[in-house]
């Protein structure tokens, strides 16, 4: 016998839907992948594809109770929502309890409930901008996980974003590790309540 494998990494596009089939709890939902690559003009472009996703019994229960916050780049939100990408926060946000869409140089936008930041792109001279999103992504958990305020969240996701900007690849050499790390920790202590 044989098993095939795959591994997805992407962010869950909504909340999933939650059933019962067969008296098994069931969890479907989609994940999108961007793929970059040089198109024969020679610009870069860029291609979404969904990969529709089915857990069942206690996978399915972590991830009707785990899953809260989305993550979309400009691409994913609009094929996703079919909106542009403002607007497309805003879809996806009634989904969850925190969206995020990215939009590049642009910045990106963050939404939970009522509350909106825009964050501005951290200043930073790109070469490829491979990694970037899973990179911000990593640095808003890291924020998120201390408790700071989402727009905290969404900059220290920028300033770790602008740092993958500037090399080839995904690996960040040392100092710009070292100004990263020192940037992160002057904003999260000025962002930390006296005790």
């Amino acid at each position: 016998m044989s098993i095939n494998k795959a591994i997805i990494l992407g962010f869950a596009a909504k909340d999933p839907e939650i059933r019962e089939v067969g008296g098994a709890k069931c969890a479907t939902f989609s994940v999108p992948t961007t793929k970059k690559f040089k198109g024969k003009d020679g610009n870069i472009q860029e291609k979404t594809a969904w990969h529709n996703i089915v857990c069942w019994r206690n996978t399915a229960d972590i991830v009707e109770n785990y899953v809260d916050i989305v993550f979309a780049n400009e691409t994913e939100a609009k094929a996703y929502s079919k909106l542009e990408p403002r607007e497309a926060l805003d879809d996806i946000a009634q989904q969850c309890k925190i969206a995020v869409v990215k939009v590049g140089k642009d910045g990106s936008m963050v939404k939970s409930g009522d509350e909106y930041h825009y964050i501005k792109s951290w200043p930073a001279t790109p070469v490829d901008a491979t990694g970037a999103g899973d990179t911000y992504a990593a640095g808003f958990l890291y924020a998120h996980s201390l408790g700071m305020p989402l727009k905290v969240c969404g900059e220290v996701g920028s300033i770790i974003a602008a740092k993958v900007v500037e090399v080839v690849g995904t690996k960040i050499d040392i100092p710009r590790w070292k100004a990263a790390k020192k940037e992160i920790r002057e904003l999260i202590a000025a962002n930390t309540p006296a005790k």
